[in-house]
Parts: C-alpha cells; structure tokens; sequence
C-alpha cells in the first residue's frame, strides 16, 4: 500500500482548524522561508564577524574579559 500523500496527511488537522489544506500549506511555507531567511542572515553575521576576527578588526570576548573591563571600571560615574 503507498504512503498517504501529504494533503491527506494535512487533511484532518486542517478541517479541525477550520483551514483550508492550502492555506495550512501557505502558513507553514511562509514559516519555513521566515526561518530560512533569518538563518541566512545568522550566517552572513557569522562570516563578516570571522572576516572582520582574520583581519584584526574584532574579537571574540569572553566573560572573563568583560568582568575584568567591569571590575577595572571606578566605582562612581
């Protein structure tokens, strides 16, 4: 016997949502290209981060360093 296809995979929850399968289908794919673009934005930030880390321009801190720029602060402002 061959597998259920996806729409009558989508069926019963769709109608129990009162969805049509096409629109559950538009609102996961628009979920779904959401997702993918902001990971490829994490993944730009991470290269131009790396870029910027290989010519000297940043770098990576630690919690160590911020406590020890936190501690070397005076007391008062």
């Amino acid at each position: 016997m061959p597998p259920p296809s996806l729409a009558n995979i989508v069926h019963d929850p769709a109608a129990a949502r009162g969805e049509t399968v096409e629109h559950l289908a538009r609102r996961a794919l628009a979920r779904w290209v959401t997702e993918a673009i902001e990971d490829a934005e994490d993944d730009r930030a991470i290269r131009d981060f790396e870029a910027r880390e290989a010519r000297g321009e940043a770098r990576l801190t630690d919690r160590e360093d911020v406590k020890a720029e936190w501690d070397a602060l005076p007391d008062e402002v």
